[in-house]
């Protein structure tokens, strides 16, 4: 990483890290459950890094699991910086040190296969898994409008991460879910647990999850936040138990890490576009002369990956400028006819935001209107 022959200092490699990871001081602090303090005085070499703390928890952090020779070069400066030598034994952790993962995995609850590949997401995958391995706090909220794209994150770092957990990981799916009190039987249903005890739905679970090293998804959780002290229960119980909850607020938790997830970036609206409407009709190009009006199409869209989506279905009856017109005269009327499989509140942007409205109080509807 460097050419110099001299060796840099911890700090300097560990700020240069960090950096190249995209993470600001406060995200590592984040990530690894220190302060941002101490990372800003370990950058500075203003305090000794402890070998072990730096091996297992700013490798995973810094997402250097599958680059042994970074994570042995950053481990051997923590040692430097305290006037030792690396042992000649040392490997650092990885991605792939679980034993047994294909066995124990085999039978768990597998995560859905999405039908669709995830566009302009890489980036914010890697952080958000690296945050959840490396942080304390075992609970990672997902939070955004509708639409946003935060079951399809949720999916990416599950898939990502499900063969870290010796007994893998369980999607939860909550759209149908709208009394709190039925997150325990729900579940119990995700997990394949089977009915006929005596012992309450939420007993079952937690002797359950009590014995495992497991990732759990819990999908639209918003409609069901007065559920979260059952949440807050199984962290508790569960001590190899790490959840990612998708939510259109925060679950209001003290091991709760939050993630406010936008909307895409220009270029990738415009990719997931053109990927929605090749798919339609394999002839078409991104182009010099058509990219103005996507771009214009993607941004009376707010970039929001449901409404592109909705919008490029229309595209193989609809001009790109016919689409463009029709948004800046109606949006809602034109994004319409989602797919069959999403589900119902999805299928129109008028549907997403009708749910959402359905989900406040009275005092929030009032407020809204």
């Amino acid at each position: 990483m460097y050419s110099s022959d001299v060796s840099p200092t911890f700090g300097d490699l560990l700020k240069q890290l960090r950096k190249r990871a995209g993470m600001s001081q406060s995200d590592l602090a984040a990530a690894t459950g220190y302060s941002r303090s101490l990372v800003g005085a370990l950058e500075q070499n203003q305090r000794l890094p402890d070998v072990e703390t730096v091996a297992h928890t700013y490798v995973p952090a810094l997402g250097l699991l599958e680059e042994p020779i970074l994570a042995t070069q950053l481990v051997a400066a923590a040692a430097a910086a305290r006037g030792e030598r690396l042992s000649p034994a040392f490997r650092p952790p990885s991605y792939h040190e679980s034993t047994n993962i294909t066995t124990e995995v085999a039978g768990q609850p597998r995560l859905p296969l999405p039908p669709t590949e995830l566009i302009g997401r890489d980036d914010e995958v890697e952080q958000l898994c690296r945050r959840l391995l490396g942080h304390k706090g075992r609970l990672l909220t997902l939070v955004g409008p509708p639409g946003v794209g935060k079951t399809r994150l949720a999916q990416a770092v599950g898939a990502r991460l499900q063969w870290i957990y010796r007994h893998g990981a369980c999607f939860v799916p909550l759209a149908a879910v709208n009394q709190p009190e039925l997150l325990a039987s729900t579940l119990m249903t995700s997990l394949k647990l089977q009915e006929g005890s005596s012992k309450s739905p939420a007993t079952r679970v937690i002797e359950y999850l009590r014995q495992k090293e497991m990732l759990l998804i819990l999908d639209n959780f918003e409609q069901i936040v007065a559920a979260a002290p059952l949440v807050a229960e199984l962290l508790e119980e569960c001590g190899d138990l790490h959840l990612v909850a998708t939510s259109r607020e925060r679950l209001h938790l003290r091991a709760e890490q939050r993630h406010l997830v936008q909307p895409l970036t220009v270029e990738a609206a415009v990719d997931l576009f053109c990927a929605r409407v090749v798919a339609l009709n394999p002839g078409f190009v991104l182009t010099q002369s058509n990219r103005p009006t996507l771009a214009a199409i993607c941004a009376r869209l707010d970039h929001l990956p449901l409404a592109i989506e909705l919008c490029a279905a229309q595209a193989d009856l609809l001009t790109l400028e016919q689409l463009l017109a029709h948004l800046q005269e109606g949006p809602l009327n034109v994004l319409v006819d989602g797919a069959k499989d999403l589900p119902a509140r999805q299928r129109t942007l008028r549907a997403a935001i009708c749910h959402s409205y359905e989900l406040l109080d009275e005092d929030e509807r009032r407020l809204l209107r």
